[in-house]
């Protein structure tokens, strides 16, 4: 897969949260938007809890390729990754990214990235306020694609 297939998801992406009520009901229907756009074994999400301004994992009870086990509790609004995600709006693709990046990304935020392997990270914004992130491991097919 070619790192503009990920834009053109992530184009997707924000097109189906926009037309949303409210992001939590997206976020309901995000594992099924993702497998029908992009092959993945599992993935984890992370979202905005307003109050306390951290990141906190989505479960995904009704999809058992969203990693609901052995991953952090949380997620601080002022972590390396998210910073990143922030400033560049767009998907992060390990496999593209100078290795020096993944490897701070992957030093700051250990549980993130030791919990599944990562492929590639969506930021989730709406209404220009990152209110979460898709952490995603590839399946093979996808991987045979990148490769």
């Amino acid at each position: 897969m070619l790192k503009k297939d990920y834009y053109r998801i992530q184009e997707k992406l924000l097109d189906e949260i926009e037309t949303a009520n409210y992001v939590e009901e997206f976020i309901e229907l995000f594992p099924d938007f993702l497998s029908e756009h992009l092959p993945f074994n599992r993935a984890a999400v992370f979202v905005l809890h307003k109050e306390n301004g951290v990141f906190l994992p989505y479960t995904g009870e009704n999809n058992k390729k969203i990693a609901a086990a052995n991953v952090p509790k949380k997620v601080d609004w002022d972590s390396h990754l998210v910073t990143y995600l922030k400033s560049v709006k767009r998907p992060l693709v390990l496999s593209e990214e100078p290795a020096s990046r993944s490897e701070v990304l992957e030093k700051s935020d250990p549980l993130l990235f030791k919990m599944m392997p990562v492929d590639a990270v969506f930021p989730l914004f709406y209404l220009k306020q990152l209110h979460g992130f898709v952490l995603v491991e590839a399946n093979s097919k996808t991987l045979k694609e990148i490769g």
